[in-house]
């Protein structure tokens, strides 16, 4: 079989079982010799590269869709796309002179049914991180002192030990900086001293960076050293920061909220890249395999998305 037929063999697999549930298996005969064999390949820690990092906003789509998409080849075998999920997000926030970790509504729902929305995607090799940004507030993640530093940091090891997550993930936007004088100046230099106080007490987790707002665009080689990822807001092909491996650096970010870069980059991104992981930023409820496949067949030795019809409500509790 020569590359253009398996490519059209695995298109027309996509076709059909992204159309049926999970288990990737009917009663129709003319899908039933190719998917009563279907089986999920198990996944070793480091099997697959580039990794594939996606970011939910927890009120707007349920975590559990992210696990609703495979890569799959024509031995007919599947494994889940996505490597790492952020559970966008949890906010710092200062009151009365003391910093605190609040979990909105959606958020907060997520993690209280860890054993029905986070515990799936862990059982099926994906590592849920909580998303930390900045809470319209004067006080972040730049701009704390030692003391609290440490306060917020075992806040945060608290609800990563509580609901049983793999890691955390900053991204220091929405704080007001300028509009407070009582706190130390804001800095990259706090935004790491943060981040290692992190590692201290979350040796074997993850930590990964959302490299948009604040001060994170000039963290020092200490910090860089002790973070796992480190994401654009979108592009391709994006030079690593300064002292960053290229492992850890996403180079194509895809941003399906402003739909940037355009599908036809991503493609052309996709002949080219090298970094050790894709970001996936704001994965909406609907299908958007046909973007995934932009570059999923390149990179992934001609495998190809295919997404379930299973789609978990946003409001599952009602």
């Amino acid at each position: 079989m020569n590359k253009i037929q398996k490519t059209y063999l695995l298109l027309i697999i996509a076709m059909i079982i992204g159309t049926i549930p999970t288990s990737c298996s009917n009663d129709q005969e003319i899908i039933s010799e190719m998917s009563k064999n279907l089986k999920i390949r198990t996944r070793s820690t480091n099997a697959k590269t580039p990794k594939v990092v996606a970011t939910v906003e927890t009120n707007k789509v349920n975590p559990l869709n992210v696990g609703e998409y495979y890569l799959c080849d024509s031995t007919l075998e599947k494994e889940p796309f996505f490597d790492i999920v952020v559970l966008y997000a949890s906010d710092i926030n200062y009151i009365n002179g003391k910093v605190g970790l609040y979990h909105n509504p959606y958020q907060n729902n997520v993690l209280n049914a860890a054993d029905s929305i986070i515990r799936p995607l862990q059982k099926k090799g994906i590592k849920v991180l909580l998303g930390l940004r900045g809470g319209y507030s004067s006080v972040g993640f730049s701009n704390m002192n030692n003391s609290q530093i440490n306060d917020f940091s075992q806040l945060v090891l608290k609800a990563i030990n509580t609901y049983g997550l793999d890691g955390v993930d900053f991204d220091d936007e929405f704080t007001h900086y300028e509009s407070i004088t009582s706190q130390p100046k804001a800095s990259a230099a706090l935004l790491g001293n943060l981040i290692k106080r992190m590692r201290q007490l979350l040796p074997d987790k993850l930590i990964s960076v959302y490299r948009y707002g604040g001060y994170t665009f000039s963290l020092n080689q200490e910090t860089m050293d002790i973070i796992d990822y480190m994401r654009p807001n979108g592009g391709c092909m994006q030079t690593p920061p300064q002292g960053l491996p290229l492992d850890k650096w996403a180079d194509l970010s895809i941003n399906l909220k402003s739909y940037y870069p355009s599908n036809n980059t991503i493609k052309r991104c996709a002949m080219y890249h090298e970094a050790g992981t894709v970001s996936i930023i704001c994965l909406p409820y609907e299908d958007v395999s046909e973007t995934l496949n932009c570059f999923a067949p390149t990179f992934y030795g001609g495998r190809i998305v295919y997404r379930t019809n299973v789609f978990h409500p946003l409001e599952w509790w009602k």
